[in-house]
């Protein structure tokens, strides 16, 4: 069962789960803000919950889609290069290096030069849902369970060295702002907590079982599974929880204030503002779960003819890439 499978598998159980038993989310407060700060990322953390797949760096874009290896293509559209034969998930670029998940080697963690030299083994198992963040590599290790998409947290050197667990809970989700992680906790009903990067500090934040969860000028965005998985914010600190739309939602991600999702509806792409206003569709077509943002661009499958397409973020310019 490939990813994608994993993800709509669990979202169907979530759906069938809530309709059974509706728990009602409350939120509790913290006393301390944390605003974010400007760090150098591989990649967003909401492109890689979908997959990691396409990220675009100065004048290249790279990807890897339908397991038919790793790419980098000019964002002109000119000079695709292959840069390896295997396929890739969660994909970072820093520097001249790419850093991702190895699907033909069991999700193992590597890196290699963007030129596509020098491949290099950082981590021998399952990595999954790797961000690099400066000179730190974080990753779930899910185990050897077939299909598992939490596991404990950890971070490792990106050369490959002091490779650390942070804390001992499994995580689902999570994003990094000004040295800390919030989570969903797996081994809580996946709720909202934080904990410091050196694996100190960790709180509760809020008591929504939740999903998707994403970091934006001071706010969690996330779907929120005890409210029938509609969108809602909470500020960092756990304070002015607010719903954002009420139809059943899935695979948030953010983009210069829009946050995109899937409707399970229609199978639809959208996009709203972080107030919750402007609902806008962006394409009539039945996507998959995993799209990616990109330079302006949206990476998604289509159900129907399971090819790739991509769109403007404004929903113009469609076109099929592969």
């Amino acid at each position: 069962m490939n990813n994608r499978q994993n993800r709509m598998h669990m979202f169907l159980c979530f759906v069938v789960s809530f309709c059974i038993l509706t728990s009602i989310g409350s939120c509790r407060k913290i006393d301390t803000n944390y605003p974010q700060t400007s760090v150098e990322s591989g990649n967003t953390a909401d492109n890689i919950y979908n997959s990691g797949k396409v990220i675009t760096k100065g004048d290249w874009t790279y990807y890897s889609f339908g397991g038919e290896g790793l790419y980098k293509v000019r964002t002109d559209g000119s000079m695709k290069t292959i840069l390896h034969n295997d396929q890739c998930w969660y994909i970072n670029v820093i520097g001249d290096w790419i850093y991702y998940s190895n699907v033909n080697d069991n999700l193992s963690l590597y890196k290699i030069r963007t030129n596509g030299s020098e491949e290099t083994l950082l981590s021998k198992g399952k990595c999954r849902y790797e961000q690099v963040i400066d000179e730190w590599i974080y990753f779930i290790d899910p185990g050897e369970g077939e299909g598992a998409l939490s596991g404990q947290l950890y971070r490792i050197q990106t050369d490959g060295t002091e490779k650390t667990k942070i804390l001992d809970d499994k995580v689902r989700y999570y994003c990094i702002a000004e040295d800390w992680i919030y989570f969903t906790n797996r081994s809580d009903e996946d709720r909202i907590y934080k904990i410091h990067t050196n694996g100190v500090g960790k709180r509760r934040i809020c008591r929504d079982r939740t999903d998707c969860i994403s970091i934006v000028d001071g706010w969690i965005i996330y779907v929120n599974v005890s409210e029938a998985f509609r969108i809602y914010k909470i500020r960092l600190n756990g304070t002015q929880r607010t719903r954002l739309n009420t139809e059943v939602s899935w695979s948030i991600n953010y983009n210069h204030d829009w946050i995109y999702y899937y409707a399970l509806e229609d199978h639809g792409l959208y996009k709203i503002k972080i107030d919750g206003s402007e609902k806008t569709k962006i394409s009539d077509d039945r996507i998959t779960l995993d799209f990616n943002l990109s330079n302006n661009w949206i990476y998604y499958n289509n159900e129907d003819d399971r090819h790739l397409y991509r769109i403007r973020t404004d929903g113009t310019e469609r076109e099929k890439i592969e």
